[in-house]
């Protein structure tokens, strides 16, 4: 039973870092560093 977990939990964090790979190379996501903030960063930002 452990080793299922085990396994389970592993195949949970490869498939979330490959979606976040993909969404960061389909540029959904924008990771250059002078990207203009969205709105809810920049709502954020003033809280």
């Amino acid at each position: 039973m452990l080793k299922a977990m085990v396994s389970g939990i592993a195949l949970m964090m490869l498939v979330a870092l490959i979606g976040a790979y993909a969404l960061v190379q389909s540029g959904f996501i924008p990771a250059n560093a002078d990207a203009k903030p969205g709105r809810f960063e920049t709502w954020l930002a003033h809280r």
